[in-house]
């Protein structure tokens, strides 16, 4: 995922994977990690310390972190972090835990060659951004007219998770408004219910149990692919 030329990084962005409200999660990156290189997290309920500790010792099974680096949002998004706050404050006041220090870091994995039987990316990226999830998309994405290529849905943690309660209906809002709808959604079957404004135009074409998925209280998963008949794209 190229950082230091815009073309390149529009270019891996309209691949990624997107996941808001995302934790430490990497259940994506389990299951869809044969399907995609690049994912973008987003939650602003994170750790630097605590993030850069898990990616660098568990990291991701197979894989060798070769390097990580903070980038610039005056870069990415067009303004700063103050700016940034500022024009989004509306939605950032939503936000029920303290939010401080975001960030924007990149991490990049390469596969280990002794590894028998791989099936997967020779590279995976992580973006990992520090921000509320739905403010993030639009700077990523909207603002550069693009999607990603697929829309992560699983546990949003609302409620004792600190997100707030009208989440699902901005993210949708912003999503559907912006007429680029992404062509996957990987969702939980658990919480499928409450993104069904955006499930509509997806049909369901892969299902994955995964016992020990990192995702709360989600052990079954769905892949859909956008319908050619969708009018919203």
């Amino acid at each position: 995922m190229p950082y230091y030329n815009e073309a390149l990084f529009k270019e891996s962005l309209e691949n990624s994977v997107y996941y808001p409200a995302c934790a430490n999660d990497g259940t994506p990156i389990k299951i869809l990690g044969k399907m995609f290189s690049n994912f973008v997290y987003s939650d602003y309920f994170t750790d630097i310390k605590g993030l850069d500790y898990e990616l660098s010792t568990s990291g991701l099974l197979g894989y060798r972190l070769e390097n990580s680096t903070f980038l610039d949002a005056k870069e990415l998004f067009g303004v700063d972090w103050n700016k940034y706050l500022e024009l989004n404050k509306e939605l950032v006041k939503k936000v029920r835990l303290e939010w401080n220090d975001p960030f924007i870091k990149l991490y990049s994995f390469r596969y280990r060659s002794y590894f028998a039987n791989h099936k997967g990316k020779d590279n995976i990226n992580i973006l990992y951004v520090k921000s509320e999830g739905i403010t993030a998309y639009k700077y990523l994405y909207v603002n550069r007219n693009i999607s990603p290529k697929c829309l992560v849905s699983l546990n949003p943690g609302m409620s004792f998770g600190g997100n707030f309660d009208d989440y699902v209906e901005i993210l949708t809002e912003t999503i559907i408004s912006s007429g680029k709808l992404p062509e996957y959604h990987f969702y939980s079957e658990e919480y499928s219910d409450l993104f069904k404004d955006l499930l509509k135009y997806y049909d369901c074409i892969e299902e994955y149990d995964c016992p020990n998925a990192e995702s709360l209280h989600s052990t079954h998963f769905r892949l859909g692919k956008l319908r050619n008949d969708s009018t919203s794209r």
